[in-house]
């Protein structure tokens, strides 16, 4: 039996090269979005599962690097929480001093199952997290920059903080690096291609999001309505609400996105619904005029409305869609996605002709 070639008139190259053609063509009509919003909205959290669910899943071998980002993620927690229990004066509540002072010295990237004094540091920070000093810290965390996700983290330290933890793609998803720079996730969702821009948040990062205002067919505002009460990173003063409908009425305004359609996701409804009770809207001078109380339908429309009039504001003729979702959920994200595919497909139609 011999070594034999296809030549050039052969079927199977012929089959190749009209599915690399397609493929190619395919390519060239790419639907182009940008995920854009302020710092800690949940952009990044909705690409990862975007990338999961359309593009490239994570590798097990990538998943690990992980684990050092949630012990990081836990170490940083406890430590702005026991900050907060000094800047509260709440040290007379303070149960485990030991544990506190060997939390607040612990290196960043500390790995929770190595020891300190004889005790693991998921141990010392289970401890602390039972410390009424440390919940009464937790329960003013409208006033501190922790991530509300990081509950998960913390309620189930015995889990995260054992040798053998690997995470999964849902703590993969709820664990925080700040985004810098641009990041593009290439998806392919039936037969079609998408191209997603995810860009840091922060204002220092947003000088940098203008190298991808060219030829957009979808902006993708994020927006976490749990953040009613709480102040921004930068300044500590600005309400983060403002300071989101403020960088969203610059958008919608923007002249190079003056035909392009919008999206607005307003994420994080989970925790909205537990702050309700404990952190009434009207109590935030921002947002004095809210009068709906606990009722989660009619906080969810009073933001909307918000969104609704700036963008009447800055485009009269733009259609908003508006979508509440939960970025740390899988199935919401997918389904809020495919509620929204018809609509970039049309867009991206009217606006270049790609599809």
């Amino acid at each position: 039996m011999g070594l034999f070639s296809c030549g050039v008139g052969d079927p199977v190259d012929k089959k190749i090269s009209k599915s690399s053609a397609r493929e190619f063509i395919e390519k060239k009509s790419v639907i182009k979005m940008l995920l854009l919003g302020p710092g800690e909205s949940g952009k990044t959290s909705i690409q990862k599962q975007m990338n999961e669910a359309y593009g490239t899943p994570l590798k097990k071998e990538e998943m690990a690097t992980w684990k050092h980002v949630i012990h990081s993620n836990i170490v940083d927690a406890m430590q702005i929480l026991c900050a907060a229990v000094d800047m509260f004066g709440f040290m007379e509540d303070l149960k485990h001093e030991e544990e506190f002072r060997q939390i607040l010295s612990a290196e960043r990237m500390t790995d929770l199952s190595s020891r300190v004094e004889g005790k693991t540091y998921g141990l010392v920070i289970k401890t602390l997290w039972d410390d009424p000093a440390i919940q009464k810290a937790w329960s003013l965390r409208s006033q501190l920059h922790i991530m509300e996700s990081h509950e998960v983290f913390l309620n189930n330290i015995d889990h995260y903080s054992s040798p053998t933890f690997e995470p999964t793609i849902n703590d993969v998803v709820l664990a925080r690096v700040r985004t810098s720079g641009i990041l593009c996730r290439e998806l392919k969702i039936e037969g079609k291609f998408f191209e997603l821009y995810d860009v840091g948040g922060q204002r220092n990062e947003r000088k940098k999001w203008i190298h991808v205002f060219d030829n957009v067919h979808a902006v993708i505002f994020v927006n976490a309505l749990s953040e009613y009460d709480q102040v921004c990173f930068e300044d500590g003063t600005t309400n983060r609400m403002q300071e989101s409908l403020t960088l969203f009425k610059s958008m919608a305004e923007h002249e190079l996105f003056k035909s392009t359609g919008f999206i607005l996701f307003l994420n994080k409804t989970d925790i909205l619904k537990k702050k309700l009770g404990p952190h009434p809207i009207n109590e935030v001078p921002d947002f004095s005029d809210y009068s709906g109380g606990e009722d989660f339908d009619k906080a969810t429309q009073y933001f909307i409305k918000k969104f609704e009039d700036v963008s009447k504001v800055a485009n009269p003729n733009r259609n908003l869609y508006i979508h509440l979702m939960c970025a740390a959920d899988a199935s919401n994200v997918k389904k809020v996605f495919d509620d929204c595919r018809a609509v970039l497909m049309d867009n991206a139609i009217k606006s270049s002709g790609a599809v």
